[in-house]
């Protein structure tokens, strides 16, 4: 069985001072790791608390500045925690939001599959007689020929003649082609109204 090494007395030492020797080692040791604990300490976040928290939340600092940390809450199922206003809470997701959203929504999950274009612009087509057709051009970017024209829609008509008044449109290059017919048996003498154009991509 191996044996424990043996420490000598250094020549000419008492045993009182080498036991005060060896008690001042200890202090000394003792010392330094309260100096270390206290080092670790001072550069944990001291801010965590340990105290029970709100439900169904999450700490962070809501605010665009500094400041200590609190409780985030949701307030109702599917709910998601994100940016808004500058501030960071629970909400629902501003689809609108080009830094919220992006990508296209597959079918599978209600979506197009496809990326739906817009473009609109103010126009007035006049008068028109019966069967009297005109045309116009709305600028839709990124359209393309040989992309599906969704819906057209003139602001100005209205439900007395939305019937009977023929809209279309054909997709170019950033553009799209739009025509007007009058179906309605007499002269129709539109207002200036907003024209919108939704494409859907090929």
């Amino acid at each position: 069985m191996a044996t424990a090494p043996r420490i000598s007395r250094p020549s000419g030492t008492s045993k009182a001072a080498l036991d005060a020797t060896v008690r001042s080692t200890e202090q000394e040791i003792a010392r330094q790791r309260t100096e270390i604990d206290t080092a670790i300490a001072a550069t944990a976040d001291a801010a965590v608390p340990t105290a029970d928290h709100a439900a169904a939340s999450v700490l962070g600092v809501t605010g665009a500045a500094v400041g200590p940390l609190a409780d985030i809450e949701s307030s109702a199922d599917g709910q998601v925690l994100r940016r808004s206003g500058g501030a960071v809470a629970f909400g629902a997701v501003d689809l609108g939001d080009a830094d919220a959203v992006t990508g296209v929504l597959p079918l599978a999950n209600g979506g197009l599959a496809q990326a739906v274009l817009k473009g609109s612009t103010t126009w007035n087509p006049g008068s028109l007689v019966d069967a009297e057709i005109t045309t116009t051009t709305v600028t839709v970017t990124g359209a393309a020929a040989g992309d599906g024209v969704l819906a057209v829609a003139l602001s100005s008509i209205t439900s007395s003649t939305s019937g009977l008044m023929m809209l279309s449109a054909t997709a170019g290059t950033n553009v799209a082609d739009v025509v007007l017919e009058n179906r309605t048996g007499g002269v129709v003498d539109l207002a200036s109204g907003t024209l919108t154009v939704w494409i859907i991509q090929a």
